[in-house]
Parts: C-alpha cells; structure tokens; sequence
C-alpha cells in the first residue's frame, strides 16, 4: 500500500511482498478515478455540473461493453419490475448507473463503457458528450471496420485504429503459432 497523503512524505507498508496475484478488479477503481478527474478538469469550479452530468448524460452499451459473468440491476419503473443479468449491446443507463455496474456488480461490461466515457470526456471536456455520429468516428477499432474510414464523408476526419492480440501456445504436433490463432488462449 502506498500513501500519498502527504507527497512529500509517502508511506509504503507490503504484507506477502513475494506473493504474485492478479490483481482483478481493482483495477476498476483506476477507471472510476479517471473518469472523476476528467470530469473535475472539465469543470473545475463547478461541482453540480459534473452532479448534473452523471445523472443526464444516457450511456448506450455498443462494442466497449464485452460480455462478461457479472450481472447488473435493470429496474423498470413503468412495470416495477427488476431484473439481474449481464449487460447486453444496446442497454442504456446514465453515467452514474455505468459506474455503479461497475463498482458494485464488478461488471467488466460496464468497465469498459465507463473507460469509453472518460476518453471522450477527456478528448471533448465541458462539450462532452459528443453526439452519436461524432463518437462513431472515433471506435473504429476493429480491422473489420477499416472499409468505413475510406468514406469521403471522413476525408476531413480523423479516424483511429487499434488493434492487438493476447494469445498463447504451446507445443503441440502439426500446430504452428500465430497471432489471434493461439492453442492455450485468445
């Protein structure tokens, strides 16, 4: 642990120092942490506005919501009724709903939407959020995607691209290796 109360005077205490662990979900509390500075340096005088923006501003699941185990609460106020299931491309909540189903569930779903949130709360700051079409060109993100970014309506735009693969293999007769076509994982 590491306490930065005082910077000048930082505190650090280990407990199993040895000991490797994956970390999980901790995580999280990095992308909830981002999110809230982002939102402080877009409104740095100005806490009810960033109240205001949690509660107003309607989050749609698309592709940054991968699926996941963990489930969330859906309540429907017109027919009072709740249901628990994993986010699905499609569902919608405010802000403050994201990060709750990030928080508490642990849902990595809505870890990934409230992590899209705060690049664009970063990129576009007080005018946040962006309008659909605006956010569109900014998750092209898939190779299957690159077709769309020869448009002509993006000629004057700039268009992303990210790619990677975490795979893994082992020995095995007749199988050879190769990115995105891992034996042990992908």
């Amino acid at each position: 642990m590491l306490d930065l109360t005082d910077p000048r005077q930082p505190r650090y205490a280990e407990h199993r120092a040895d000991h490797r662990q994956n970390v999980g979900s901790v995580g999280k509390l990095l992308v909830a942490l981002a999110l809230f500075q982002a939102l402080a340096d877009a409104y740095p005088n100005d806490v009810e506005t960033r109240r205001r923006v949690l509660k107003d501003t309607r989050v749609t699941a698309d592709g940054f919501s991968q699926s996941d185990h963990h489930t969330v609460r859906f309540f429907d106020p017109k027919s009072r009724t709740l249901e628990r299931r994993p986010v699905r491309v499609g569902d919608v909540g405010s802000l403050y709903e994201w990060l709750d189903w990030m928080l508490s569930p642990s849902s990595n779903s809505a870890a990934g939407m409230v992590m899209r949130e705060a690049m664009l709360l970063r990129q576009f700051g007080a005018v946040y959020p962006p309008g659909e079409a605006e956010i569109k060109r900014l998750i092209y993100v898939t190779e299957n995607r690159i077709r769309y970014a020869s448009s002509p309506a993006l000629a004057n735009a700039a268009v992303y691209f990210m790619s990677g693969s975490l795979f893994a293999c082992a020995q095995e007769a007749g199988f050879t290796c190769k990115p995105y076509a891992g034996n042990v994982k992908n």
